[in-house]
């Protein structure tokens, strides 16, 4: 079944995954993740659009504490 078209509304806000059927990875290499942001790099110089990202984290054994200290320690790296 084809999908249904989405609207294009001007300042609506669109969410993109960057990951496969059943939460496979689309990148294989590293240098199949760098096309995609070269790519996404040239996409920014051409268009005006704003983005965020979001990050999901998951430890082994589960632990917000783990998770909220990397948190801390990316911030500071910023």
């Amino acid at each position: 079944m084809p999908q249904q078209r989405r609207l294009d509304v001007a300042g609506g806000a669109y969410h993109a995954l960057n990951r496969g059927d059943a939460l496979q990875s689309i990148f294989r290499k590293e240098d199949e993740y760098a096309v995609f942001e070269r790519v996404l790099g040239e996409g920014l110089e051409l268009y005006s659009a704003q983005f965020s990202f979001h990050i999901d984290a998951k430890s082994s054994p589960p632990s917000f504490a783990s998770i909220r200290a990397f948190g801390s320690s990316a911030k500071s790296m910023a």
